[in-house]
C-alpha cells in the first residue's frame, strides 16, 4: 500500500496493484479534511473534497473509495448544490454556477459543503462587490436587483413604477426605429407596439441586458437600429 499526497490537504491511497482504495484527511486551517485541488479543476468527477466529520466512523486511517460516494464531493455535485441553492433566485448562469463554486471550494476547511452554502456565504455581497468592481461576472440585473434588497428573480416579478416604466419605453425610443401605427412587431415603417412591449417585459425580467441583446435575440432589421448608425 502506498499514499499520494494531494494539495492543499490528505492523501490517496493505493494498493499494492496500484488501485485507488481510499481517501486519507490531514490538517487543512480549521479541520482535518480531504481536499484535491487538482481534482476541482481538473477532473469534475473525480472526489475533490470530503469534510471533517465524514471521517469519525470510518474502520481504520483512510475512507474507501465506495465510502467516498457517499461521503465525498466531486467539481460537479459542488456546482450543482450552488445552483440547487441560488440559481432559481438569483437567475443564475452556469458559469456564474461555476464562479461560487470555486469560492465554496476555496473556504472549504472542516464542514461539509452545505454548510458553507447556508452560514458562511453572503451571496449578495459577491454580486454587489462585483457591480463596484466591473469585473462583469453577473448581469447589470442581478447587480440591481441586490442594491435595491432584492432577490434578482424577486425584482423580476416587481411592478414598475411609472418612471420605471418611462425610462425602458424611453430606451426602446432611443434604440430603434419605431412605427406608433403599428401594433404588431414591426412594419414597413419600424417596430411596432408589440415588440415596445416586449422589450420592455424583458428588460423588467432581466432576459435582455439592453436594446443590443434584444436586437440579437429577436433579429431586428440593421435599418431599425439607430444605435449602429451613431
Amino acid at each position: 500500500m502506498r499514499k499520494e499526497e494531494v494539495y492543499p490537504a490528505g492523501f490517496k491511497v493505493y494498493d499494492d496493484n496500484n488501485n485507488l482504495i481510499g481517501y486519507e484527511p490531514d490538517s487543512c486551517g480549521e479541520g482535518f479534511v480531504y481536499k484535491d485541488e487538482d481534482a476541482f479543476l481538473n477532473h469534475p468527477d473525480e472526489i475533490c473534497y470530503i469534510a471533517e466529520h465524514a471521517f469519525d466512523d470510518i474502520e481504520g486511517d483512510y475512507m474507501t473509495v465506495e465510502e467516498a460516494k457517499t461521503e465525498g464531493e466531486t467539481h460537479k455535485t459542488i456546482v450543482e448544490q450552488c445552483m440547487d441553492m441560488w440559481g432559481e433566485d438569483y437567475m443564475l448562469t452556469d458559469e456564474q454556477a461555476e464562479y461560487f463554486a470555486r469560492d465554496v471550494f476555496g473556504l472549504a476547511e472542516w464542514a461539509c459543503i452545505a454548510t458553507y452554502l447556508t452560514e458562511n456565504f453572503a451571496i449578495e455581497d459577491c454580486i454587489d462587490f462585483d457591480g463596484i468592481k466591473g469585473t462583469g461576472i453577473f448581469t447589470q440585473f442581478q447587480i440591481e436587483a441586490v442594491t435595491n434588497g432584492m432577490t434578482p428573480k424577486e425584482y423580476a416579478d416587481r411592478d414598475l413604477s411609472y418612471g420605471e416604466l418611462a425610462q425602458l419605453d424611453g430606451e426602446f425610443e432611443d434604440a430603434f426605429v419605431v412605427d406608433d401605427d403599428c401594433l404588431d412587431d414591426e412594419s414597413e415603417k419600424g417596430l411596432g407596439a408589440n415588440a415596445r412591449i416586449t422589450y420592455v417585459d424583458d428588460r423588467r425580467r432581466g432576459a435582455v441586458s439592453g436594446p443590443e441583446e434584444f436586437a440579437e435575440i429577436y433579429g431586428v432589421k440593421e435599418e431599425w437600429r439607430k444605435y449602429t448608425k451613431r
